[in-house]
């Protein structure tokens, strides 16, 4: 197939390497940050990721390199990692018009089945369902970080950026599959950043810890609980094990089901951490749940904006005159923006609370 064909009939003539895997192939005991990230010991798909990902890099299928990127931390109790990245902002595709969480998919918009052959790393292919459509790992041409691709579940579908089940539980197992501390997945619902209307989700490698990764939570109802401490509202749900991917997928999906319904814009950020209660541990995987006030026209393009990546204190910018000059408390006060108000989440919540 040439390169830019449409995919929309399903088909391709170009055999994908596929990455199959099942829960043997899971990570359960993931190192913590004593180990210096360069020695960490890598999972075979954090290996085929990375592998794949630099090689599309050094063979130029990227809009632009890393090489320019500048990080630091920033100073405070949370660790905001701060990331001048001017080419992203510059290069990026141009994100579509959102104007409901709920817009219906528009087949003659960009979408993942427009994509280049050569930005298709592989296909990630549950050993249970090897008849479903495929599931593309796709390079982001614009990367925010070392590894961002996207996930996007059974592409052929052309499912709009909506949670199902399916593609949560595909998210909680690539989740598991990695060993790398830093790796995170993420996605941004319809007016809450996301840029193109086709489920999909980000993946990426991120060198430094995120304060998700400690944020002490209390319990709220069954597997759902809130985060405390924080300058935002969030729910959290634990994977301790394989055996909780198909419970907290039904969970997660029927709230963000209820989100969608009531036009509720959220984030969702999914990222290894302690366990809840007295058992904590490193090797839960906490999934972060953001109701948050909704994103409709244009975007600020002064400082950052806060979608799934920022909330977790990783803040790519655009401008070197802010990147020198961010505090953590402009970081808090974003966040603060687009918190829903008290009575709102708080009726939110007696909502969840009697759907789950």
């Amino acid at each position: 197939m040439a390169d830019g064909t449409n995919r929309t009939n399903g088909t391709s003539s170009f055999d994908f390497p596929k990455f199959t895997y099942d829960k043997k192939d899971f990570v359960m005991d993931c190192q913590s940050w004593k180990v210096k990230p360069q020695n960490f010991k890598l999972s075979k798909f954090d290996n085929l990721l990375r592998t794949s990902w630099t090689q599309a890099m050094a063979d130029g299928c990227f809009k632009y390199t890393l090489d320019s990127m500048e990080t630091k931390l920033v100073p405070g109790k949370f660790g905001v990692v701060a990331q001048l990245n001017e080419k992203r902002f510059v290069e990026r595709r141009k994100p579509q018009q959102i104007t409901s969480v709920s817009q219906p998919y528009d087949p003659g918009k960009f979408n993942f089945t427009k994509v280049q052959d050569k930005e298709i790393l592989f296909e990630v292919c549950p050993s249970d369902q090897n008849s479903s459509p495929p599931n593309y790992m796709i390079i982001n041409v614009s990367p925010l970080e070392f590894g961002n691709c996207l996930l996007v579940p059974s592409v052929f579908d052309q499912t709009p950026q909506i949670l199902t089940v399916d593609s949560l539980k595909l998210a909680f197992d690539i989740a598991f599959l990695s060993s790398h501390r830093g790796f995170h997945i993420g996605y941004n619902s319809l007016c809450a950043f996301a840029s193109v209307n086709h489920l999909h989700f980000h993946v990426w490698y991120l060198d430094y810890p995120s304060p998700l990764e400690t944020l002490p939570t209390k319990h709220v109802h069954k597997d759902m609980y809130e985060v405390t401490n924080f300058p935002t509202k969030i729910f959290v749900f634990y994977l301790s094990s394989a055996a909780d991917v198909e419970r907290i997928a039904r969970q997660v999906h029927a709230v963000t089901s209820y989100f969608v319904s009531n036009e509720i814009a959220h984030n969702l950020s999914i990222c290894r951490g302690l366990g809840q209660g007295s058992d904590a541990d490193s090797s839960a995987v906490r999934v972060y749940l953001w109701p948050r006030k909704p994103v409709i026209g244009a975007k600020d393009e002064t400082g950052f904006n806060i979608a799934v990546c920022e909330m977790g204190g990783h803040l790519p910018i655009r401008t070197r005159t802010f990147f020198e000059s961010i505090t953590e408390q402009d970081f808090i006060d974003q966040l603060k923006s687009v918190t829903l108000e008290e009575q709102e989440f708080h009726r939110l919540k007696e909502h969840i609370t009697h759907l789950l």
